[in-house]
C-alpha cells in the first residue's frame, strides 16, 4: 500500500514515479517535503469542502429571505380592515 503522503506527490508528478519513491524511501528532507505537501493539499481540500458547505447554507438563507419577503408582501397588500386592524 502506498503512503497517502507519497501518493499525492506521485499523482502530481507521475513522470518521476521511480525517483519519487526512491527519494521518499532514502531522503528525510524529501520525505518531509512530501508530508508538508500532503498537509497543504489536505488543508486546501478541507477549505474547498467548507466553502461549498458555507455556500449551500448561504443559498438556503437567501431562499428563506425571499420566501419571507414574499409572505410580508401579502400582508402589505391587504387592506387594514381585512387584517382586523381598524
Amino acid at each position: 500500500m502506498i503512503d497517502k503522503k507519497l501518493d499525492n506527490v506521485l499523482v502530481k508528478f507521475p513522470a518521476f514515479r521511480g525517483r519519487i519513491i526512491e527519494l521518499f524511501s532514502t531522503n528525510e528532507e524529501f520525505k518531509s517535503l512530501c508530508e508538508d505537501y500532503w498537509q497543504c493539499r489536505d488543508s486546501i481540500a478541507s477549505f474547498e469542502f467548507e466553502s461549498r458547505r458555507i455556500h449551500s447554507t448561504q443559498r438556503q438563507f437567501t431562499n428563506l429571505a425571499v420566501n419571507l419577503e414574499q409572505e410580508m408582501m401579502k400582508y402589505l397588500q391587504i387592506p387594514n380592515d381585512q387584517l382586523g386592524l381598524e
